[in-house]
């Protein structure tokens, strides 16, 4: 076999040492990144990124290896660009002009920007974005930018993922997004108006505005589409039967809204649900039968505080969805007694039914729930004494009810109020070392209260 020569080696080393310096980035785009940086420190004195994200932002380095920087790793290639930056959360006084973004503008080689949670102020700089051309992922968010959203941004043609919710924006989203045929991902705090060519959007994200008005039908015709956030918005009518169309759809969030009437059944024919969050609006009538049919379904909330007001009695489908993990009913006026069926959801982690007209006394087969961390039943008109089988919930972290506490060594809040519970004080509760928050008020509970409620070393609140 022969040797290696040592004479190549030699030279391959003195090679690689020769081109280093042509595999660092241009010099245009470092000089581009240090104005930036000066402008900031020019302009702010609360810039703690000086002291960590951007300390080693410097001359004499490339800045492929500078933090918050991402280069390009194309093999063969004889230089390498800035695709990336990671510009988020540098400074939060006083708010920065937008303007101060300008040098940004002439690193044309970006794949993604991101710069949310700054106080950036003004109007998005259109004609700057304009010039990126290469963008797949922009996300402005959280920033304090004004104005309306420049046609111009949706002129990116590789555009997938753009977020430029948290910010002081108005009017509507201009129609040119349906420019961007790759959009994936919206999150947006002014409505849009055309979704009818965003056919590969897969997530939208529009919460926390105060949109009105009705939900636009385009937005039920993009076949992509597997996340749909709208809540905490001021939408109202009837949630639209047209729902049924998003085949793919995994989550749908229409919390906090004016959203009237009973729950269309074809909503319960999407195969893929798993989170649904209806609660907050003003819906009525029965919970579906056509519930059950939601059979990847792991988290169910219909509650709220005050506006739902869903009668009648739990329908028995909702005991066979096989991956619910949370179950959330409360504050609404469902009746009758807490089913035994409850025992089929084995995977159930959260279960909230206060507020309602349940009556009754407990199912012991709720204590047999494995994986039960938080159990609130308070606000019904439960009766009798609670089984000594909740000592099974080993898992169970939080209790708005009572008892059997022996093996609840995690417990740190129990709230029983606003019960029938009749005898004494379990003296199991008096063991429970993590227990901060106990509430025993209305109730019709007796005897005296025992010393040993002095063990409760970690206790903070009581109300008795």
């Amino acid at each position: 076999m022969a040797r290696p020569c040592p004479l190549l080696a030699f030279c391959g080393l003195f090679l690689f040492f020769f081109f280093l310096p042509c595999l660092s980035c241009p010099e245009h785009q470092k000089q581009a990144l240090l104005q930036f940086k000066s402008s900031i420190l020019a302009i702010t004195s609360s810039f703690i990124s000086s002291n960590s994200l951007l300390q080693s932002w410097n001359s004499n380095t490339s800045c492929c290896g500078w933090d918050t920087v991402e280069c390009s790793h194309t093999p063969n290639s004889t230089s390498r660009t800035v695709i990336g930056l990671y510009l988020v959360k540098l400074f939060t006084k006083p708010p920065v002009p937008s303007t101060i973004l300008a040098p940004i503008f002439h690193i044309r080689s970006l794949e993604w920007l991101y710069i949310q949670e700054n106080n950036i102020q003004g109007e998005i700089p259109a004609v700057g974005f304009a010039n990126l051309s290469n963008l797949v992922s922009l996300d402005l968010s959280t920033n304090n930018f004004s104005g309306s959203v420049p046609p111009l941004l949706f002129h990116l043609p590789l555009l997938k993922y753009l977020y430029l919710d948290g910010n002081s924006l108005s009017g509507e989203v201009p129609e040119e997004i349906g420019n961007l045929s790759r959009l994936q991902e919206l999150s947006s705090q002014v409505k849009s108006v055309g979704f009818a060519n965003l056919s590969d959007l897969v997530g939208l994200y529009m919460t926390g505005n105060n949109f009105i008005g009705s939900i636009p039908p385009q937005l039920f015709h993009l076949p992509l589409l597997q996340y749909l956030y709208l809540d905490d918005n001021s939408l109202s009518g009837k949630v639209p039967e047209e729902i049924g169309n998003l085949s793919r759809l995994q989550v749908l969030s229409l919390s906090g809204n004016n959203f009237s009437g009973s729950i269309p059944p074809q909503l319960f024919h999407l195969p893929l649900l798993q989170y649904l969050y209806l609660d907050g609006n003003s819906l009525s009538g029965e919970v579906p039968e056509e519930i059950g049919n939601l059979s990847s379904l792991q988290t169910l909330s219909l509650s709220d505080l005050s506006w739902n007001n869903f009668s009648g009695s739990i329908p028995p489908q909702l005991f066979h969805l096989p991956l619910l993990q949370h179950l959330s009913l409360d504050y609404n006026s469902l009746s009758g007694k807490v089913p035994e069926e409850i025992g089929n959801l084995s995977r159930l982690q959260v279960l909230s039914l206060s507020g309602n007209n349940f009556s009754g006394s407990i199912p012991p087969q709720l204590f047999h729930l494995p994986l039960l961390q938080k159990l609130i039943l308070d606000g019904n008109s439960l009766s009798g004494e609670v089984p000594e089988e909740i000592g099974n919930l080993s898992r169970l972290q939080l209790l708005s009810l009572s008892v059997g506490f022996a093996n609840l060594s995690n417990l740190v809040g129990l709230n029983m109020s606003g019960n029938n519970f009749s005898g004494s004080i379990p003296p199991q509760l008096f063991h429970l070392p993590l227990l901060q928050h106990l509430y025993l008020v209305d109730n019709s509970l007796s005897g005296k209260v025992l010393v040993e409620i002095g063990n409760l070393s970690s206790l903070r609140e009581l109300s008795s």
